[in-house]
């Protein structure tokens, strides 16, 4: 009895295994690539959300300040105030700016990691204010008197000038 030894070449193994590591990598690099890009998008929905939290607070805040100049006409901001949403910095409100009758006010807001930079002109004609006779008893200098301040132009600047 004589064995004879025989060599045999399997080649189809190899092609397999290279094929599912393959597959396997590229699938685990789009499933990388999508997952990153759900937090990219998370991250940028966060941060359009602050930025329009933002803007929301720049308008309430120069409807605040232009509330106060209207009852106390020598007050001319300067201040910073904090909100439960982000800091509100009031710059030095301009009157009779760009025009006789006009109120600039200026503000800017910082929420989270965004800032909006927002300049307001109201028309409002401040020369409305007259002595009140009740204002000797009530400690008033000035009553208001139908004073009804018109939005002129509402800008958002890169930088405050």
């Amino acid at each position: 009895m004589s064995y004879r030894i025989t060599s045999v070449k399997y080649s189809g193994g190899y092609v397999a295994l290279m094929s599912t590591i393959v597959i396997s990598a590229v699938l685990l690099v789009m499933t990388v690539h999508i997952g990153q890009a759900g937090w990219s998008a998370r991250f940028m929905v966060t941060g359009a959300e602050a930025k329009a939290q933002s803007r929301t607070l720049a308008l309430g805040c120069s409807e605040q300040v232009l509330a106060r100049v209207l009852v106390d006409t020598v007050w001319l901001g300067g201040v910073t105030t904090t909100a439960s949403l982000g800091t509100c910095v009031i710059h030095p409100v301009l009157i009779d700016q760009p025009q006789v009758g006009q109120v600039t006010i200026r503000v800017t807001t910082v929420v989270g990691a965004r800032t909006t930079n927002l300049v307001a002109v109201y028309s409002v004609n401040l020369l409305h204010l007259y002595p009140s006779p009740l204002s000797a008893s009530l400690g008033q200098p000035y009553q208001l008197a139908d004073l009804a301040p018109t939005l002129v132009s509402l800008t958002e600047v890169a930088v405050m000038p």
